[in-house]
């Protein structure tokens, strides 16, 4: 098993940056379109995917509560992902890898010599282990290597898997489940930056008191799928209104929070209750086409200056999570902008916190306390 940090320190931390970030080399607003509508059917592919693991599963939909290291988060253009990244230092000497931050996934990977039959191509240098004096080899069969997939283990990867949850304690050979106690105590925290230009963090482990700011709702574990964080959400509010929907409309199929799902997807009622109310407050502004996944879109050209409804979220525990306006409308193009906002087609799939709601918070999991928090201007 590699050793990605090493040395007394509780704290790592990696920086995150968007998609679109700083690498990006073009300006030209249609190319941006190509992008945000390709960047768009990823992300419907995997709010697929998430809702098949969960309809397969009679039990998949019921939830029960359940020092430090920072890295940068950056774009994850440069690996042709949707999603934020953040650059690692594998082995010793250490080899940079770049790996989409995804805290809906069950394995951390990379690409490793030899990688003869199904690699891909990739701009980092791919992980040689005979280069490494911390490489160990794991061999198969054995307790480790068994709990990975057999399909992970025949393309000659070598995975690591992300996460590690109280309900079963380092049973998994996951980098938080073999750090957890020794090093960062089941605790990790990032901030996903609200612009192309700024940039983000992740934090493995705390490496300081917990800011007073912060707000606390218990962590939920799925029963059956317990590679995601579950969430109690409870209601929505638009321009300061608590919009009345029934606190049953989210525990049918309960909510995650998830940073490698794009777009917040919503049961039907409470996506219908939010559309209503938002276009109501938007009716000084004129509709446009919609494009798929959203269906409330505006051609801003004509306006010198937007006003957009605040919407907030209500979670157990009595947190309130209030949105920036990165998290409410999602800009296509200069003069063009939709809800960022979709609803799912199904009132028994699952409801979905995705990262563009949570741009500019400082989320913080704590899985030995089964909790997570939120706080507002958590990049800065």
């Amino acid at each position: 098993m590699q050793e990605l940090f090493t040395g007394p320190k509780r704290e790592a931390s990696l920086t995150v940056t968007h998609k679109y970030g700083p690498c990006f080399q073009s300006n030209k607003d249609q190319l941006l379109v190509l992008n945000h509508t390709e960047l768009l059917l990823q992300d419907q592919s995997r709010v697929n995917s998430i809702h098949s693991m969960f309809s397969k599963n009679s039990d998949g939909n019921k939830l029960r509560e359940s020092q430090a290291t920072t890295i940068p988060a950056k774009s994850g253009l440069s690996i042709d992902s949707g999603n934020y990244i953040v650059t690692v230092g594998l082995g010793t000497p250490k080899t940079d890898q770049t790996l989409a931050f995804d805290t809906g996934s069950d394995l951390t990977w990379a690409q490793c010599k030899p990688c003869e039959r199904q690699c891909y191509k990739q701009v980092d240098p791919i992980f040689d282990p005979s280069k490494s004096t911390s490489y160990t080899n794991i061999s198969c069969p054995t307790p480790l290597c068994t709990q990975l997939t057999s399909s992970t283990r025949e393309t000659t990867t070598k995975a690591l898997q992300w996460h590690c949850r109280v309900a079963r304690p380092r049973s998994r050979p996951s980098f938080p489940c073999a750090t957890s106690r020794s090093k960062y105590s089941q605790f990790f925290s990032y901030c996903l930056p609200s612009t192309t230009s700024s940039t983000g963090y992740l934090i493995l482990g705390k490496g300081s008191e917990i800011s007073s700011s912060l707000k606390f709702t218990p962590m939920l574990t799925l029963s059956q799928r317990q590679s995601f964080y579950g969430l109690n959400l409870i209601g929505l509010s638009v321009g300061g209104q608590r919009l009345s929907i029934p606190t049953s409309v989210f525990s049918t199929a309960g909510t995650i929070i998830d940073s490698g799902t794009v777009i917040t997807r919503l049961p039907p009622t409470a996506y219908n209750a939010l559309r209503t109310k938002f276009r109501e407050m938007m009716r000084n502004y004129p509709m446009t086409s919609a494009t798929s996944p959203f269906d409330t879109c505006y051609d801003l050209s004509k306006s010198q200056s937007v006003s957009i409804p605040s919407i907030s979220f209500f979670f157990g525990g009595d947190v309130s999570v209030d949105l920036g306006e990165v998290g409410i409308l999602y800009v296509l193009r200069q003069t063009e902008a939709c809800l960022a906002f979709a609803g799912n087609s199904d009132p028994r799939y699952i409801t979905i916190f995705g990262n563009e709601q949570q741009k500019g918070l400082e989320v913080v999991y704590d899985v030995a306390g089964e909790r997570i928090g939120f706080r507002p201007g958590g990049c800065s």
